[in-house]
């Protein structure tokens, strides 16, 4: 069976995500973008449990997936699917496990070769993508560098491309994807520049370059860019939040890889994670609700880490005085951070 869903999330919490999740969802501003995802025909049958399908969100998928896979549409083709294998079964007498996929497949119309459409995502040729990195569109061209351009001519296009061009600064991007270092020096450009331009491939939430290439410089372990990373971790401009939450965990990645400069890390940012009146603050996405206070879901995250590395700190003291909710409450223990 083939679901079409893009990888649909609402969350606020993106810098605490999996490395994946953020090279599509922040790294590439995919959020719109739908893919194929084929689900095994299997997966209505539970085990252990004759003549018993199953409709519904109770895939086995993990956390990166699950918010594709929860979509209504899809939900509506798996009971399409389940309901005409309970038909069939009827008029044949059987169980529905007799049914099989081959015959079904014809009934529901599907694609005899259901997953090309993605070829759009990630088969680019490298003219196309050339071009798609040239442009205000480059996520499906970076998706596709990141899978088939070799770092090599990924190189040669930015020493061809000016500073500051969409080429430039996205072969930058492309390059990082593949943790390539060659395009850090203009990473560390647009995070000084606050670089706001945002692409315009997905309907919604597409993201600034400066703040993604904050993302990029952790993702590529760039201790040269500690400094440049932690005096954001106060800034209060526009996408503050967005700045601030990325600034910390692209510290927390960066001495994940490289020890060394643990100790410096923990003292630029213990103070700051130290002091209550510090807070990051968003709204869920599609809501004008009230903001919902975010800063103790990343102290709790940067505590967590701080002790693996055995380093001193008081965030769990601080904690303690904040209007913790029941899930924050529970995740710090989880966490290992005493409150």
């Amino acid at each position: 069976m083939l679901f079409r869903s893009n990888i649909d999330t609402h969350a606020n919490d993106l810098p605490l995500e999996s490395e994946l999740f953020q090279e599509w969802m922040v790294g590439c501003s995919m959020w719109g973008v739908e893919l194929g995802i084929p689900v095994p025909f299997r997966t209505i049958f539970p085990k252990n449990c004759r003549g018993l399908l199953v409709a519904g969100r109770h895939f086995g998928v993990d956390h990166d997936l699950g918010h594709a896979l929860r979509m209504i549409a899809c939900m509506e083709a798996l009971g399409q699917a389940a309901g005409m294998v309970a038909a069939l079964a009827a008029r044949r007498r059987c169980t529905p496990e007799k049914i099989a996929y081959a015959e079904l497949r014809p009934l529901l119309k599907l694609d005899s070769t259901p997953l090309a459409g993605n070829a759009a995502v990630w088969g680019l040729t490298d003219d196309a993508i050339r071009a798609g990195l040239d442009s205000d569109r480059c996520g499906c061209a970076l998706w596709s560098a990141k899978r088939r351009v070799p770092p090599e001519r990924l190189r040669e296009w930015y020493d061809q491309a000016s500073p500051g061009s969409h080429l430039r600064r996205h072969a930058a991007f492309a390059l990082a994807l593949k943790r390539d270092p060659y395009g850090i020096a203009e990473l560390r450009t647009m995070v000084r520049e606050r670089d706001a331009f945002a692409p315009a491939h997905s309907r919604k939430y597409n993201h600034q370059r400066g703040y993604v290439a904050i993302f990029y410089l952790g993702l590529l372990a760039d201790a040269g860019a500690i400094g440049l990373i932690a005096e954001l971790l106060d800034y209060t401009g526009e996408k503050s939040y967005e700045y601030r939450s990325h600034a910390l965990m692209a510290l927390l990645r960066i001495g994940r890889a490289l020890p060394a400069t643990r100790s410096r890390i923990g003292q630029l940012a213990a103070g700051v994670l130290e002091n209550e009146q510090w807070r990051l603050d968003a709204r869920l996405k599609g809501t004008v609700a009230a903001l919902k206070r975010m800063d103790p879901l990343f102290r709790i995250a940067a505590a967590a880490e701080f002790d693996r590395w055995q380093l001193p700190h008081r965030i769990g003291e601080t904690l303690q005085r904040l209007p913790l909710d029941a899930m924050e409450r529970v995740l710090a223990q989880s966490r290992g951070v005493r409150l």
